[in-house]
């Protein structure tokens, strides 16, 4: 069953949506689909669609410049609460990033990590050696002719 349910969004959503979905295409599927792929992801199934009350502590600095940033139609929750995802967004980014790093580390000094990209190695191809044309920058030209140099080759 379907419902009819108004929602406001920004121009800038629209367009986005428009861009991405297609000329002529629904947006109201688009935004279903949208919804159903955020609802799915597991920290958003708590709060979908719900607002919470909360008290916050601010200085009063950082109330002055949230004032300057609302403007008619606009309120401090909504600042806070898009400052709020993008400090979650970027906070999943620099975890996931950490976590990656960590992967790395540990493949690094993992001695049949080394023993298979030795062996990967072996195997590949150099790029010069695939008889396609290339055009070498003047820039490159010059940075291999400097590390020859460094090795005592030139």
């Amino acid at each position: 069953m379907k419902v009819k349910t108004s929602v406001t969004l920004s121009e800038e959503v629209l367009r986005a949506i428009d861009e991405v979905a297609g000329p002529g295409a629904n947006r109201s599927a688009a935004l279903e689909e949208a919804a159903a792929q955020w609802l799915s992801e597991s920290p958003h199934r708590q709060s979908a669609g719900r607002r919470i009350k909360t008290s916050l502590t601010l200085s009063d600095g950082v109330v002055r410049q949230l004032d300057a940033v609302t403007g008619p139609g606009r309120s401090r929750s909504a600042v806070l609460e898009e400052a709020a995802m993008r400090w979650v967004r970027k906070r999943r980014r620099e975890a996931l990033a950490a976590h990656d790093i960590e992967i790395y580390n540990r493949l690094a000094d993992d001695p049949e990590n080394q023993r298979e990209h030795a062996e990967v190695m072996a195997l590949a191809i150099p790029w010069w050696e695939l008889g396609d044309d290339v055009e070498v920058l003047p820039e490159v030209e010059e940075r291999w002719r400097r590390e020859a140099a460094a090795r005592g080759e030139g």
